[in-house]
């Protein structure tokens, strides 16, 4: 019984790393391109927190991916690495270095906050989509308290 339990366990972790392999060897085939990233920001306290996200369907609910940097004085600048595709990006200061985004009692941010492309009130797919093509691109977005 123990040597079922134990094959069962083995096979499921050698299942993982096989997927997990796969979709390395798929990722790597994939072109990707450089996206450079200036961010202007009130003088840095906290880490800034980057959700990027490739459809509009799931903005701003669900990112594609999730990055974090560290903020150096009051502007900085970030490098990423997207395929080509249509994207959006919004970025929040996390003053009180709490990992989350802080709202008063209505909802609104309490923490800076922005989106690439959309510097003025809360990001819209609308407003700060934009494409990545082969070339590499860069964006600039200023990360501030709405009030």
């Amino acid at each position: 019984m123990t040597q079922s339990i134990l094959s069962r366990r083995l096979n499921r972790a050698v299942n993982s790393l096989l997927v997990a392999l796969g979709i390395t060897c798929v990722a790597t085939t994939m072109t990707a391109t450089e996206i450079t990233l200036t961010l202007t920001h009130p003088e840095a306290t906290g880490p800034l927190y980057l959700a990027v996200f490739d459809s509009e369907t799931d903005f701003p609910e669900t990112m594609a991916q999730g990055h974090i940097f560290r903020a150096k004085g009051e502007k900085t600048t970030l490098s990423l690495s997207l395929a080509p595709g249509t994207y959006a990006i919004s970025i929040f200061l996390d003053q009180n270095n709490d990992g989350e985004l802080n709202t008063n009692f209505v909802g609104i941010p309490n923490e800076p906050i922005g989106a690439v492309k959309d510097n003025v009130g809360r990001p819209s797919w609308e407003k700060s989509h934009f494409i990545v093509t082969d070339e590499p691109s860069h964006y600039e977005a200023t990360v501030s308290k709405l009030f």
